[in-house]
């Protein structure tokens, strides 16, 4: 057992409102070797938090007093060290983003049936606690051995200032970005390492206004300009207008022990190192999403299943019950409707029920592969326009409730691309209902038309809205998990980033042209079938 073999008994915090609850946390943690602490509110929570700093805090979300999710948030706010992990019963899946959201680490589901998943999480989340611990430490060994290093490299600059050619050759040869600015902040030397990260040869810069300061507002310059800086993160451009994140770091250079003179910058390039942390984080956050996925679609699974098991039985008890009545009492109306209109509506509404139960069906196992990459689907020929036309009707309701004004222009014939059709009927779903949703008013425009492009071998699909449109600082993310303008009216974030992927599964392209208060287009590129079935 891990919390055995430490030397120090970690420490567990319930947070729950149901003494029970808590009782059997307490019990069950207790025998295998954890110290358990209990509070039966959010703010005793956080009062016994702040008092013992425990190792790992268990939370409910629904408590009468400060709900789960602001507690979340207030641990995030005082004690973000502190691993928590959320145990509900809600089962709502926007709580479970959330909650993820405002910095819980792990997710478990109300009533635990197994308390091994209990130990699984806690051994889990302490072992991650227990590494980011050692990561932090590192850091900061690191960061002291960086200030030494600076300390140490001013202390040279001052020896080495009577042999400049000395300290040419070491600058040289520094694997880092080493610029020497004079008090002007004129170059005095760009070395090698310089060279290849800005793209200036030093022939250019040298004895001329450093290059790195043009363009940036007084406050930046201020802040490159500080003395005694140790690996702070700047954003800086290239000589191409490409942004760098660097690590900075500066040292003063004196003349005489009693003249101000320049400075020296150290500027190593992050970039790739920052993108890997951040791909790394997202990927955390996918893997935990992917392990609650499967929990969620076994509780939305099963009603629906249901619903596709009766929906044929229904639809045959309706047909006959009408066709009896319409013979005992002609006159007769049904759900203010006559009885042959009654007829004729329920094939057409049982369908609609149907698909849309199917729609659940494949939208709940589109979460639970969110986080695979497999494509677990059969690849078929389908015709775009078929899969555009079963969208519709699938959307056809939010279309009438959001505009007057739609318009579809299916170009014909088409030729066949290869995939599933049904994921592709729910991108265009996903397109066209996050276009009503951006419409202000029922007199805004929206159209969906298709085409093909042969000189790209590629057929594209289209949705046109005058909606509100996407702003520029927006539309870089809008295809990342959890990122929603509509997090308030039930948003998760998750919509168009599955799209993103099912559409990339079939070799094609998801792209976006917007104008903020014009409106959106959405295009949607699947390449040509060309080698056959």
């Amino acid at each position: 057992m891990t919390a055995m073999n430490q030397t120090r008994t970690p420490t567990i915090l319930t947070i729950d409102d149901e003494q029970l609850v808590r009782r059997s946390f307490r019990l069950f943690l207790e025998d295998i070797g954890y110290k358990v602490l209990e509070a039966e509110s959010g703010r005793q929570g956080l009062e016994q938090a702040a008092r013992h700093h425990p190792d790992l805090i268990l939370l409910d979300l629904r408590m009468p007093d400060l709900d789960g999710l602001k507690t979340l948030s207030q641990l995030q706010q005082e004690l973000a060290q502190i691993p928590v992990v959320v145990i509900s019963g809600t089962g709502d899946i926007r709580d479970v983003v959330e909650a993820l959201r405002r910095g819980a680490w792990d997710y478990l589901t109300k009533p635990l049936t197994n308390m091994t998943v209990l130990e699984h999480a806690v051994e889990r989340s302490l072992e991650r606690a227990r590494l980011r611990k050692e990561n932090l430490a590192y850091q900061k060994s690191l960061e002291s051995k960086v200030q030494k290093r600076t300390h140490e490299l001013e202390e040279a600059c001052r020896q080495l200032d009577t042999s400049k050619q000395t300290l040419e050759a070491l600058f040289q040869a520094a694997p880092l970005a080493v610029i020497l600015l004079d008090s002007r902040h004129h170059v005095t030397l760009w070395n090698r390492g310089a060279e290849h990260l800005f793209g200036w040869l030093a022939s250019d810069v040298e004895g001329s206004l450093c290059p790195l300061f043009e363009g940036l507002d007084t406050k930046a310059r201020a802040a490159i300009s500080r003395r005694g800086l140790s690996g702070q993160e700047q954003i800086l451009y290239n000589r191409g207008g490409e942004k760098l994140t660097v690590s900075l770091s500066t040292a003063g250079l004196d003349h005489n022990h009693h003249e101000t003179g320049g400075m020296v910058l150290l500027l190593e390039n992050i970039t790739e190192k920052k993108r890997l942390q951040s791909e790394a984080d997202r990927a955390n956050r996918l893997a935990s999403l992917g392990q609650l996925a499967a929990g969620v679609a076994h509780e939305i699974n099963n009603p629906n299943g249901l619903v596709l098991l009766n929906m044929p039985t229904l639809h045959d008890i309706l047909t006959d019950a009408l066709t009896e009545l319409s013979q005992l009492k002609p006159e007769a109306r049904v759900g203010g409707l006559s009885i042959d209109r009654a007829r004729n509506l329920v094939p057409q509404l049982t369908e609609e029920m149907e698909d849309a139960a199917r729609r659940i069906r494949q939208i709940v196992e589109d979460l639970k592969d969110f986080a695979s990459r497999d494509a677990r689907d059969s690849a078929i020929n389908f015709d775009l326009n078929r899969s555009a036309e079963k969208a519709l009707r699938l959307a056809n309701n939010t279309i009438k409730k959001a505009t007057d004004c739609f318009s579809c222009d299916l170009g014909t014939p088409l030729p066949p691309v290869r995939g599933n059709p049904q994921r592709i009927e729910q991108v265009i779903v996903n397109l066209l209902v996050n276009a009503c949703e951006a419409l202000p008013q029922r007199s805004a425009a929206l159209k969906l038309m298709t085409r093909v492009d042969k000189t790209k071998g590629q057929v594209d699909l289209q949705v046109i809205d005058q909606g509100c449109g996407i702003r520029p600082e927006d539309m870089k993310h809008i295809t990342d998990p959890f990122f929603t303008t509509r997090r308030e009216s039930g948003g998760t974030g998750l919509g168009l980033s599955v799209s993103a992927r099912i559409v990339r599964e079939h070799g094609g392209q998801l792209h976006f042209d917007s104008q903020p208060g014009k409106g959106t287009c959405a295009t949607l590129r699947l390449p040509i079938n060309v080698g056959g079935p």
